[in-house]
């Protein structure tokens, strides 16, 4: 998907088609997290990463170089991390317009051609460009998805409850993490 030169591949448009948007689950300096469900594992939800590649220049070359080394490396660790404690990397692609085509219903849709009269000499129509092609390439990264959140968001919803979390919870989490990083 990546290469060594900062450029990613060509997109595979198919992959994105196989994902239905839900909702947003966050957004970040670099870009959005989507819930999505799948037409290829019906009733599984995931979580959808899209990281704007082509944008990522606008913050200067160097910093630009340095964030896609570590998405590069992101993708290449979590396509190699496969445990039961461990939140399931499901692929990585590239695509175009990933909100348009996550939400179909939800972008203003024109018609593909214009609409014209044609003249007596005219034998077709010229097709408009496919807004759902057009537009910057995006690193999807899709992962399971968490509906309890990740441990992280648990332990920061305590704190803001001013609750305690169970002492047989926190060494049952200890416990799944210390077998993961073994």
């Amino acid at each position: 998907l990546l290469s060594t030169n900062d450029k990613m591949t060509a997109p595979d448009e198919d992959r994105i088609s196989h994902y239905k948007g839900v909702k947003m689950l966050g957004e970040g300096s670099f870009g959005k997290v989507w819930l999505v469900t799948s037409d290829e594992k019906p009733g599984k939800t995931f979580a959808l990463k899209e990281v704007a590649w082509d944008e990522l220049s606008d913050m200067g070359e160097a910093q630009a170089t340095k964030l896609r080394d570590q998405l590069t490396a992101e993708v290449e660790f979590l396509t190699n991390c496969k445990h039961e404690h461990i939140i399931a990397f499901e692929e990585s692609f590239g695509a175009r317009a990933v909100r348009a085509r996550l939400f179909p219903n939800e972008v203003v849709q024109s018609s593909m051609f214009d609409t014209l009269e044609l003249e007596e000499d005219d034998d077709e129509i010229e097709p408009r460009e496919d807004p759902t092609i057009s537009g910057p390439i995006c690193l999807c990264i899709v992962m399971e998805h968490a509906a309890g959140g990740d441990l992280e968001s648990v332990i920061v919803n305590a704190k803001n409850k001013k609750t305690k979390i169970a002492e047989e919870r926190t060494w049952k989490w200890t416990a799944q993490l210390l077998c993961a990083l073994g």
